[in-house]
Parts: C-alpha cells; sequence; structure tokens
C-alpha cells in the first residue's frame, strides 16, 4: 500500500476520532478568531478538524511564552488554524 494514502487515511482517522471526542465542545476562543478574521468553514467536520489545529497551536503558543528563556513571544493570527505543512506549502513553496 502507498505510504502517503496510509499516512492520509491514518490521519483521517485520528481527525474523525478526535472530532467525535470532541463534537459538544465549543471553544470560545476559537469562535472570536473565526469572528475576528471573517472565517467561515462550509462543513462541521472542516470546522472541527480547524479548531483542533487552532487548539493545538495555543497549547504550543502558551507553551513557548510561559518559557522564560524564550526571547520571543508568539501570538494567535490569521494562520492559527493551519497546520505547519499547510502553512509551508501555501505561503513558502515556490510554484
Amino acid at each position: 500500500m502507498n505510504k502517503t494514502y496510509l499516512a492520509v487515511v491514518l490521519i483521517a482517522l485520528t481527525v474523525g476520532a478526535t472530532y467525535l471526542a470532541t463534537k459538544e465542545r465549543k471553544n470560545p476562543m476559537f469562535e472570536e478568531w473565526k469572528q475576528t478574521h471573517g472565517v467561515y468553514y462550509m462543513t462541521e467536520v472542516e470546522e472541527q478538524y480547524r479548531r483542533i489545529i487552532f487548539e493545538k497551536n495555543v497549547e504550543i503558543i502558551n507553551k513557548h511564552n510561559s518559557d522564560s528563556t524564550q526571547t520571543y513571544k508568539m501570538g494567535i493570527n490569521q494562520f492559527s488554524a493551519l497546520t505547519d505543512e499547510e502553512f509551508v506549502s501555501i505561503y513558502l513553496d515556490p510554484k
């Protein structure tokens, strides 16, 4: 089986399981972020997927900012619901 295909299937299963586990949760910070940046998702599945990514990125930001050895602070911005790979693919990869 193609390794890329297997990786995509595993990611989809992980996202699906996480979605089902957190389906009822609303995150006020995510809702505020969507409103601030004018973000709207076409499906509930996409919204939940992006919320999970957003929450993981917020965890990374908070961990980084609480580390007194860091020389800069991180913050929430318009890219906060993207994975690192998506950001690189969309904004940094030359086409």
